[in-house]
This record gives C-alpha cells, sequence and structure tokens, in this order.
C-alpha cells in the first residue's frame, strides 16, 4: 500500500549487524528509496490526508516513508550513490518543511491502520521548548538522519545540531537537561536508554 511492513522491519534489522547484501534486503532498500522520492510529489501538508470517520487518514495511492525505511538506508551503504544521496537529502528537506504532520492512519477498506511513523511527524521541532518526549524522539531520529550523510545539506537540520552543541558547550561536553520520561527510562521496540540501575543521583542520569 505504499508504506513499509513486515518485510522493510526484517531488513532493517538485518541491516544493524551489517548485512546488506542479501536479496530481499537490497528489495526493500530500492522500495524504501522510492518511498523517501514519493516525499518530493508533496507540496502542501492537505495533499497526504483526507478525512475517514472524523480522523486523518493518508489518501489513497500515497507513497510514504516509515521509521524502517530511515533505519534501513541509515544502516547500510551500497544505495549511496550521489544522485540516490541528493535525493534523500531534498526529501528531508521537504519533510522538514512540511513538518509538524498529522498522526494520520492508513485506511485499507473501512479497517484504519496506524503506520511506523515513531519519530517521523516532525522534522523541525523547536529544540527550545521540546518536552521528555520529544527529546527523545528528536535525539533517535537525527542519529539516524547523521547516519544518512545528510544534515549538512538540510539548513533546518544544521541549525538543530548548533542547539545541541551549544547545550553540550553550556555543560562542560555533557547532556545535562534533566529527561525522565518512560521513553528514556523502560526498554521498548523503538525506545530504551537507561543502563544505570536508577537515576536517583545525578551522575548516573548524565551517564546514561
Amino acid at each position: 500500500m505504499g508504506f513499509a511492513g513486515i518485510d522493510t522491519i526484517k531488513a532493517a534489522s538485518f541491516s544493524y549487524a551489517g548485512v546488506e547484501d542479501r536479496p530481499f534486503i537490497q528489495r526493500q532498500i530500492r522500495l524504501a528509496l522510492g518511498r523517501f522520492e514519493g516525499v518530493l510529489a508533496i507540496n502542501a501538508v492537505e495533499e497526504l490526508f483526507e478525512t475517514y470517520r472524523g480522523r486523518p487518514v493518508f489518501r489513497n495511492n500515497m507513497v510514504w516513508p516509515s521509521i524502517y525505511d530511515l533505519r534501513l538506508l541509515a544502516f547500510t551503504q551500497n544505495w549511496r550513490s550521489l544522485e540516490n544521496q541528493v535525493m534523500i537529502g531534498d526529501s528531508i528537506g521537504r519533510l522538514v518543511r512540511l513538518s509538524p504532520l498529522l498522526a494520520a492512519s492508513v485506511r485499507y477498506r473501512s479497517q484504519l491502520i496506524a503506520p511506523a511513523s515513531f519519530c517521523m511527524d516532525d522534522f523541525n521541532p523547536d529544540l527550545s521548548t521540546m518536552d521528555d518526549a520529544q527529546w527523545m524522539m528528536w535525539l533517535y531520529r537525527m542519529e539516524r538522519l547523521a547516519r544518512l550523510g545528510i544534515v549538512p545539506w538540510v539548513y533546518e537540520l544544521n541549525q538543530q545540531v548548533d542547539a545541541l552543541r551549544e547545550i553540550l558547550d553550556a555543560n562542560t561536553g555533557k547532556f545535562a537537561k534533566w529527561l525522565v520520561h518512560d521513553y528514556f527510562r523502560r526498554w521498548y521496540a523503538h525506545s530504551g536508554l537507561m543502563l544505570e540501575k536508577d537515576w536517583r543521583d545525578p551522575h548516573r542520569h548524565v551517564n546514561d
């Protein structure tokens, strides 16, 4: 239906281990590139969504990237021709300008399905106003964008990284903001950070 599914999840999982030469992974890389390229056809959020039973849903025949597409491309290398990297940079730039996006579902007949849009709804948040959950998603997304190698090509992403540098410089290179959302403290499919036994001691919080 134009969105990532179980095969993309499987391919992304293999990519974490540095495996990308299997045919099924190469096919998913091609599909992921196509989904990011599809972003370039959208000039306004109104083109993306319609309403079904009072809820926003993606329009029919929409092709759109998920967090698994971002992960897959971030952890693989052999797709990185100059042409593809320029396209990905342009696509991320378009996602920045379309942000924030609605938390929309995919409609299949009368069924509403949640696409894997974790971390993919806002590529241009204001770091000065983000809450703890938004910080977790920003750090998670930015790491993968950095792995793509396109952050220097997108002005807004550069600004965000500069804002992070200012936070680190003000705390002798450490990230000392007190973030305690469950996204950090508990381990889920998409998140989890705490390695220390607890954060009662602020040094353990900074360590994590």
